[in-house]
């Protein structure tokens, strides 16, 4: 079962906050790894909200269950060493989300750290999107558990985090998937 990931920032002295940087955005489903339908697409774009011009990244796509655990979701990966280093030691992560339609509007947040789990059994929160723009706040490393149904427990080592994924927690079961996420910052 793959994941989705979301990452970003440059620390910005004195705030607490790692201001947004550069992102590497992509998407994953199920088509390639299991022979499945689902797909994910991704608009990346420059807006104006509440007066501040952010990144978003719009995703939509539809999960289906030719594969058994149908999948979607997004990466982010750090885009320089100053991101690598807020990610791997921010004690949390903020963001702006909403639901644009999704028949499952829930999505689990995996802070990635591949070098401690092998399999796909990152270590995640389940998040309600919800239909109106709101703040999310997921706090590193208490908000995040390991998935108790699938792969081998390890203790969350954050030193070894790679990457942040969104993705969608329906597995398995169909709908289309329309969410937004920006204003991505890591808090020290």
């Amino acid at each position: 079962m793959k994941k989705l990931a979301l990452t970003a920032f440059v620390l910005l002295l004195g705030t607490g906050l790692f201001a947004q940087a550069k992102l590497n955005a992509s998407t994953f489903d199920d088509r390639d790894s299991q022979g499945g339908t689902s797909e994910l697409k991704l608009t990346e774009a420059q807006e104006t909200i509440a007066g501040k011009t952010v990144t978003t990244y719009t995703f939509e796509g539809r999960v289906t269950n030719k594969y058994q655990y149908g999948f979607a979701g997004a990466i982010f990966i750090p885009a320089d060493d100053a991101t690598v280093a807020a990610l791997k030691t921010a004690k949390a992560v903020t963001f702006w989300a909403q639901d644009l339609g999704s028949a499952f509007p829930r999505f689990g947040l995996s802070v990635c750290t591949p070098a401690d789990i092998t399999d796909s059994a990152y270590y995640q929160k389940e998040l309600p999107f919800p239909k109106q723009p709101r703040q999310i706040t997921v706090k590193i490393p208490q908000d995040l558990r390991q998935p108790q149904y699938w792969g081998e427990k390890k203790s969350f080592n954050q030193s070894n985090a790679t990457q942040l994924q969104f993705q969608s927690t329906n597995n398995g079961s169909p709908g289309n998937v329309r969410f937004k996420i920006w204003d991505i910052q890591f808090v020290k």
